[in-house]
């Protein structure tokens, strides 16, 4: 008895510490983002740890080869009774018609069909009820408030910004307009932006690689912009910082509803 006791808490152990390791892999790996722009298509890939995957375009589903098509066909064609069989003998056809063509009205309410009674299922009819709409007019807030959950939002931003990395920052520009003195005075403007964003994006963000460059094109007639940017942040921070920004608006909402039943 005392061996199978130690059994099971050895079992259960096991699964406890490997759902814990599990665990702290979750939250020791980073979470990434990723958006791209190529060729004018659009790219979003979500990932966490090794894992990726793309949210933006969808993938293409894979079309079904008619090897399967021919299958199924051959299956229905098989399971469906013959012409001869569907067909009723001629000495059940005709009490069967003469049945039909008399009708017996219900007397009880048990006996009325499904359409007369209703629908038996009364949760069904609760789900094609139309949603009440959220009246903004109920929400009043003061302009202190606002300012507070204003502070608050600016905070979080903050946070989340020294947490987060961007582990890649490329983007490549071409300015082209088709005529030559238009293309230098718009390669001069861009080049002066991108010049004046470079050292405020790495005032404001970690950037561990980083790859800004505008050319221009006098033998096009459009610009082209192309970029690839990855964020990343480990699981644990963003829960850390999710959970404090959460109970501090939590306990700013709870103060605001003391003030307004006092008022």
């Amino acid at each position: 008895m005392i061996e199978i006791l130690l059994t099971i808490l050895l079992i259960f152990a096991g699964l406890l510490g490997a759902l814990l390791l599990m665990l702290l892999v979750v939250l020791l790996s980073p979470v990434r983002l990723r958006l791209a722009l190529q060729e004018g298509t659009f790219f979003l890939w979500a990932g966490l740890g090794p894992f990726r995957l793309r949210l933006l375009p969808p993938k293409p589903k894979k079309k079904k080869g008619h090897r399967r098509k021919k299958r199924r066909r051959k299956a229905r064609a098989s399971a469906a009774p013959s012409a001869s069989e569907k067909r009723p003998p001629a000495a059940q056809a005709e009490p069967a018609q003469k049945q039909s063509a008399v009708r017996v009205e219900p007397e009880t309410p048990e006996e009325r069909p499904v359409s007369e009674k209703g629908d038996p299922n009364p949760r069904r009819s609760k789900r094609f009820q139309p949603r009440k709409k959220l009246d903004f007019n109920q929400i009043k807030l003061t302009v202190q408030q606002l300012t507070d959950y204003a502070r608050l939002a600016l905070d979080a931003m903050g946070q989340l910004r020294r947490r987060i990395q961007v582990r890649r920052l490329q983007i490549h520009a071409v300015i082209a307009t088709g005529d030559a003195s238009s293309t230098a005075m718009a390669f001069g403007s861009a080049a002066a932006a991108f010049g004046l964003l470079e050292p405020l994006l790495e005032e404001k963000f970690r950037i561990k690689r980083r790859d800004i460059a505008v050319d221009c094109a006098f033998d096009r007639t459009e610009s082209t912009v192309e970029f690839d940017i990855e964020f990343s942040a480990l699981t644990i921070r963003l829960l850390v910082i999710g959970l404090r920004i959460g109970l501090r608006f939590w306990k700013q909402y709870k103060e605001n509803q003391e003030k307004a039943v006092l008022l």
